[in-house]
């Protein structure tokens, strides 16, 4: 595959010589203001944002810090006068990087701790102590993957922009921790060409293809093409994977006014789930190599397809008004034919019990359907943003499941045996689920800014919510249909001087519907709500270069889906949990060439109230630490025969992670516990101009000091994370 990559690649040098090289930092349009005469270019900051600018558009001074954001409010607002707490991770850090996977780029922000709910196949992480259950947003479209997912690729990806709090008011039924919203690569007016090969540890290869530019003489007709390409093995015994995406986008501009983009994503991969490192039934991880894997060989592959369609339009009436509209359809098929989970702790004698079965067909299909209008006007001394839209989300969930009667094998850890047989499939045991979710919603939000620098925001949401089940256990058919209340949303921001705000919210979530979930008598779960108070501060340093953060909040959520402890087979609403918090972060450029990006977290997720035996009233959050952090800081030289050269380094860490294993006896959870960890990073690059090409070596060094720990906890297993390794590139650009 990775020649079949360099032939497209050197098939499109031969057509395109002409591509000259992608400038990395992208700045507003100027060519207004400046005279054709040959003087210095400058980049101009302002206040005042230009309706339906994209990522690649909105000014970044520091490097590391764009200024703004439309993830929060979805229109494009200066984050100083923004009442909510955002943070963006941009292209540059992600280049700096050599960013792969989603949890990687989402390290760099406050408040977000990775999660394994996907057994390392799925973009698996908490906001403010709430599992997101892969739920990810991409240019403000919804893209569920549920557990069964796969790590989406970061080749077509801009920035990622990362919501805390509640965010359903404009974008439907989510966790109430946050949103994560991924910002595409979008075709240029200019030609640009990049070829980039990454090879790493474990057997790590990886081809990736950047091609853009107009089709036309009038360059009303753009493309762009991106290609990602991987094979890698893993330093985990039985662990491999294959991932091949292809990116193909056009985009239409007749005119300043309209707009209209098709973007397509192909993915085929095949990748292989893990259980990690068991743990003992003193609630310590097994003593046993990290890269011991338990489950036989062959066991948890999981071949993934999935096709994605997405249209977007957008028509400007005038430079005050701008309406949008969006389609976007989705298929997924993601089977595991020879499931092994591991299903308890490690006794005295090293046995381990897994459990056996099968998912032979899983398959989801997605339609979403947005429209909204922007506008801006005045009132007396009011000056209004108003938003208002409707969308409309349909999800088709097919999935068959085989078990044998007793579903149970035992593998000893000491003298694991390979070649045991699987008990066999019991016919009794065997179903086929089918599963309806549909959400049909609208939404206001007036942003309203005052006289004496005062900012408002204010907006609520009506959903109409449908959820059926079919051939879900003995009940057959359940459904449910909720039209719950608005949902608002409230918030105020003081800017007393231009560089500091502050500012409060509060905010109500209509959650996620548990498709799927039907409690012991048939009834399927209520969908879950939340409310969250914050508060916070907000400042601009260094000419805009370097921003920071710092908020509080208190968020509580309601009817939280687990399992029944006297029916395994469903689950129930928990009652009630409530994390409150403290998070500050900082971006951008110290000095000429010095940028940083980084943040702390502290979280007190808990249990408030839970009614069964046993019971998790009282306790943490799974998998969610006290304190977490970040901080990463490259410099680039600035002169000399060095000039350009990079090189960085950053430390992720986090405290004490704990779940809880249903107890074999007694009347209380077992607590399985992994400690805190430390570990540094670094990177160096240097480019060169060879001709009309840009060439850029880099190697990035991950776990510098091999530290040995384990990046998230589940039940009954750690996983532990990568020793020592390495990923160099060589990237070529014209």
């Amino acid at each position: 595959m990775i020649r079949k990559t360099t032939c497209l690649a050197l098939m499109l040098l031969a057509l395109c010589p002409a591509m000259k090289a992608e400038q990395d930092t992208k700045v507003l349009p100027l060519s207004s203001l400046i005279p054709s005469a040959a003087l210095p270019v400058v980049t101009v900051v302002g206040d005042n944002p230009v309706l339906g600018m994209d990522a690649s558009t909105i000014p970044n001074p520091g490097g590391y810090n764009p200024l703004w954001d439309n993830a929060a409010t979805r229109t494009v607002t200066p984050d100083l006068q923004n009442p909510v707490s955002v943070q963006t991770v941009p292209q540059q850090v992600l280049k700096d990087q050599q960013t792969i996977y989603l949890d990687d780029a989402l390290q760099n922000v406050s408040g977000v701790t990775p999660q394994n709910s996907s057994y390392g196949t799925g973009d698996s992480f908490a906001i403010r102590g709430f599992n997101m259950n892969n739920l990810v947003f991409e240019d403000g479209l919804r893209s569920d993957y549920f557990a069964a997912g796969f790590q989406r690729s970061m080749q077509n990806v801009q920035s990622v922009t990362v919501v805390k709090g509640p965010a359903s008011v404009l974008y439907g039924q989510a966790e109430p921790g946050g949103l994560v919203d991924i910002e595409t690569k979008k075709p240029l007016s200019t030609n640009y060409f990049a070829l980039d090969q990454q090879i790493g540890s474990f057997s790590f290869y990886r081809t990736t293809l950047d091609a853009t530019g107009p089709l036309n003489a009038d360059k009303t007709l753009l493309y762009r093409l991106n290609v990602d390409e991987e094979n890698s093995y893993s330093y985990r015994a039985f662990i491999k994977s294959q991932r091949l995406f292809l990116f193909p986008t056009i985009q239409w501009k007749p005119n300043k006014e309209n707009q209209v983009t098709l973007e397509v994503t192909y993915a085929n991969l095949n990748q292989v789930q893990d259980n990690g490192i068991p743990f003992k039934t003193n609630g310590v991880p097994a003593s046993v190599p990290m890269g011991n894997n338990y489950a036989m060989p062959g066991a948890n592959e999981n071949p993934t397809q999935d096709l994605t369609v997405k249209l977007s339009a957008t028509h400007h009436f005038t430079d005050d008004w701008m309406i949008h509209a969006a389609y976007k359809t989705e298929f997924m098929s993601s089977p595991i034919s020879k499931s092994q989970f591991y299903a308890g702790d490690v006794d005295q004698s090293g046995n381990l019990p897994l459990y056996v079965s099968s998912t032979p067909l899983y398959n989801l299909w997605t339609q979403e359907y947005l429209v909204d209008l922007t506008g801006k006007f005045q009132t007396w001394f009011l000056k209004h943003t108003l938003l208002g839209g409707f969308d409309f989300y349909h999800q088709n969930f097919h999935y068959t499941y085989e078990q044998a009667d007793n579903p149970f094998i035992s593998q000893n850890i000491f003298q694991p045996n390979w070649s045991q047989p699987l008990p066999p499939i019991d016919p009794s045991k065997t179903g086929n689920t089918y599963q309806q979710l549909n959400d049909c919603g609208a939404y206001f939000q007036d942003q309203v800014e005052l006289p004496w620098h005062l900012h408002l925001l204010a907006g609520f949401r009506y959903d109409n919510v449908s959820v059926s089940n079919t051939g879900y256990s003995k009940y057959g058919t359940s459904s449910v249909h909720e039209v719950p209340p608005l949902t608002p949303r409230f918030g105020v921001l003081w800017q007393p001087v231009k560089p500091v705000s502050f500012y409060g919210s509060y905010t109500e979530n209509y959650g996620t519907t548990a498709l799927g979930a039907v409690t012991a008598n048939g009834q399927p779960l209520p969908p879950e709500g939340a409310k969250q108070w914050e508060a916070g501060i907000k400042t601009e340093f260094l000419d805009k270069k370097l921003t920071t953060t710092v908020a509080l909040y208190q968020l509580t959520q309601n009817n939280i889906p687990t399992t029944d402890p006297s029916n395994p087979g469903f689950q129930e609403a928990v009652g009630q949990a409530q994390s409150k918090g403290l998070e500050l972060e900082t971006a951008g450029e110290i000095v000429p060439g010095w940028r940083v990006i980084g943040g702390y977290s502290y979280i007190n997720c808990v249990t408030t109230l839970d009614n069964n035996s046993p019971s998790l009233q009282g306790l943490r959050f799974p998998g969610v630490p006290y304190n977490s952090g970040s901080l990463w800081s490259t410099y680039e030289i600035q002169g000399g025969p060095l000039k350009r050269f990079k090189f960085g380094a950053g430390v992720v860490g986090r405290s004490e992670e704990q779940a809880y294993a249903y107890p074999s006896s007694g009347t209380s959870y077992e607590v399985d516990r992994i400690p805190a960890f430390a570990v540094v990073n670094a990177m160096a690059s240097y480019p060169w101009n060879l001709g009309k090409t840009k060439w850029t070596a880099q190697i990035n060094i991950n776990n510098m000091f091999n530290t040995a720990y384990f990046s998230s906890v589940n039940p009954s297993q750690a996983m532990p994370a990568a020793p020592s390794n390495f990923m160099a590139s060589l990237k070529m650009e014209f």
